[in-house]
C-alpha cells in the first residue's frame, strides 16, 4: 500500500501547490516505518502514527486521494450499470422468448 499512499501524498502536495515540499519515496517510506517500529509499544506506535498523519502527511494524502476516488468510482458506476442492464436484458429475453 505504501506506493499508493505515496501517489496520494504527491498528488495532494501538487494540488496544494507545495511542489517544493515533496519528499522522495525513500524518505516517505522511512517516515511510515518509523511509526511502526518494533521496539515501541502499541500505544507509542499509535501515537507516532497519528502524529505522522496529522502533522506531516495526512492532509496531503486526504486531498490527493480525491481525484482517484472520484474517477475510479465513476468508472465503477458506469461499468456496473452496463453489466446490470445487460444482465436484465438477458434475463428478460430468457423469460420472454420471441
Amino acid at each position: 500500500m505504501f506506493p499508493v499512499y505515496y501517489v496520494f501524498y504527491v498528488t495532494g502536495q501538487g494540488m496544494r501547490g507545495n511542489w517544493d515540499d515533496i519528499s522522495g519515496y525513500g524518505t516517505f517510506l522511512k517516515s511510515w516505518k518509523a511509526a511502526f517500529s518494533a521496539d515501541a509499544g502499541f500505544w507509542t506506535s499509535l501515537g507516532e502514527l497519528v502524529t505522522l498523519l496529522a502533522k506531516e502527511l495526512g492532509l496531503a494524502m486526504a486531498i490527493g486521494c480525491l481525484p482517484y476516488d472520484i474517477g475510479l468510482s465513476w468508472i465503477g458506476y458506469v461499468l456496473s450499470l452496463k453489466y446490470v442492464r445487460k444482465r436484465r436484458q438477458s434475463r428478460f429475453q430468457k423469460a420472454h422468448p420471441a
